[in-house]
Parts: structure tokens; C-alpha cells; sequence
């Protein structure tokens, strides 16, 4: 069995302080869903994103990228 660790991987749900931000209420309303059921993508939320770990958070694409090379490995 192949067992594979994905550390620090930045997938999150938005945060509760995060639901009643412009841009996350832009994008929940134009994808018909929740926005406390919706992941963090900083994509479409920068503007909601503060701080020092700005750059760190809602980047489900690296997930993504991991996922798709992990199923295309001959591993």
C-alpha cells in the first residue's frame, strides 16, 4: 500500500470571519452555495485575505496539482 503525506497543504473551508466579506458573498452568491461550505481560494478571495500568512492560505490548487501527479505516477 502506497501511502502518500501531503503536509501544510493550505485547503481550508472560509472562515467564519470571512462570510460576510464582499468578495465571498460575490462568490457564494454566483455559485449558488453557502459560503461557510465553500473552500478558501485565494483566487477569488484576496481581497478577504489579511496578514502574514496571506500567501499561505486558500490554495487548493496545489492539492489539486498533488492529486492529479499522484494518480499519474507509475509508483
Amino acid at each position: 500500500m502506497l501511502q502518500l503525506i501531503l503536509a501544510d497543504s493550505e485547503v481550508e473551508l472560509i472562515p467564519e470571519e470571512l462570510w460576510t466579506h464582499p468578495a465571498v458573498l460575490r462568490h457564494s452568491r454566483k455559485r449558488s452555495k453557502k459560503a461557510k461550505e465553500m473552500l478558501l481560494d485565494a483566487t477569488y478571495h484576496h481581497s478577504a485575505l489579511k496578514g502574514e500568512d496571506r500567501k499561505r492560505r486558500g490554495r487548493p490548487d496545489i492539492v489539486h496539482t498533488f492529486l492529479l501527479l499522484a494518480q499519474d505516477s507509475i509508483i
